[in-house]
Parts: C-alpha cells; structure tokens; sequence
C-alpha cells in the first residue's frame, strides 16, 4: 500500500513537472516571436502531444490558449503601430518630395528665362548693325535657332540627370525610412 502511494506521489509529481515543462516552454516560444503549434510545444516541452491534449490538463491548454491570444493581441498592436509610423513616414516623405518638385519647377522656370534672355541677347549682337541682305540674316538667325536647340537639348539633359538624383534620393530615403521602422 505504502509502494501504491509512493508511486502516485511521483506520478503526480512527474505530471506537475511536465505540466510547468509545458508552461515554460510556452512561455519561451512567446518571448522568442515563435508561433505556438501544439507538436512544437510537446516537443520543446518534452511530452508528448497526447500529454497536451489530455482532459486531465486541460487547464494548462486554456492557459496556453490564452498565451497565444495575448501573444497575438500584442503582435497586431506591434504591427498596428508600425503600420501608423510607416503611414506618417510615408505622408512626411510625399510632402518633402512635393515641395522638392515646387523648387525644382521654380528653377527650371528661372533657367529658361534666363536662357531666353541670353538668346535674345546673343542674337540681337550677332545682327549685323547696319541691315545686310535678308538671306544673310534670315541664315544666321537659322544658325543660331540650331546653336540654341542644341544648348536647349544639353540643359534638358542636365535637367533629366537632375530628376534622375532626386528619384534616387527618393528611394534612398524611402529604403532609409524602411530600415529604421524595421529597426524599430
């Protein structure tokens, strides 16, 4: 008889010792960010899955339970919250852009009345000052078109090489902006 109740002494000592290996095992899958499967815990805990899934333990599953759900709770604010960063980041990024852009038209406008006014003035001391034929000032006027067109084209070359370094810094902040909400 004495043998009878020292057997369920450690029987139920053995159980209380798998039932905490449960817990535990739980716990450190939770603070690890791992997603809670059942044959996972069993094994991390070292029971069998059947151990889990017994009506004699079923305090120790609801409890599980509720570690995933709190564990998921917190996950979706966790990533609630860095949806909302990402969002303003985004908003901040869009509005520094937009005001780049209004600088950028701004300089774009300036440079072309600037060039115009060059123009105009380059070609008014090309005409010759006393009035020549028509033919000769209707070729320089032709040539000088060409010169400008040209001059026109290398500036819009400079102005695409500029568009291309602001989407550049774009991406580049944008990529900044993800690493620090991943960071984060």
């Amino acid at each position: 008889m004495a043998s009878t109740e020292h057997l369920r002494a450690h029987h139920s000592l053995r159980s209380e010792q798998k039932r905490e290996a449960v817990l535990c095992a739980a716990r450190v899958m939770i603070s690890s960010g791992l997603q809670i499967e059942w044959a996972p815990l069993a094994r991390r805990a070292g029971v069998s899955e059947k151990f889990i899934h017994d009506k004699k333990h079923a305090d120790i599953k609801a409890q599980v339970t509720e570690m995933i759900a709190t564990q998921a709770g917190h996950q979706a604010e966790r990533e609630l919250a860095e949806e909302r960063v990402t969002i303003t980041s985004l908003r901040a990024e869009l509005l520094n852009l937009r005001a780049q852009l209004r600088r950028k038209d701004q300089q774009l406008t300036v440079l072309e009345r600037k060039l115009s006014q060059q123009a105009g003035r380059e070609l008014e001391a090309e005409l010759p000052r006393p009035p020549g034929s028509l033919i000769e000032q209707a070729e320089r006027a032709g040539q000088r078109a060409l010169e400008l067109e040209g001059r026109v084209g290398e500036l819009q070359a400079q102005l695409d090489e500029r568009d291309r370094e602001i989407l550049a810094l774009r991406d580049s902040l944008r990529k900044t902006i993800r690493e620090r909400n991943t960071d984060t």
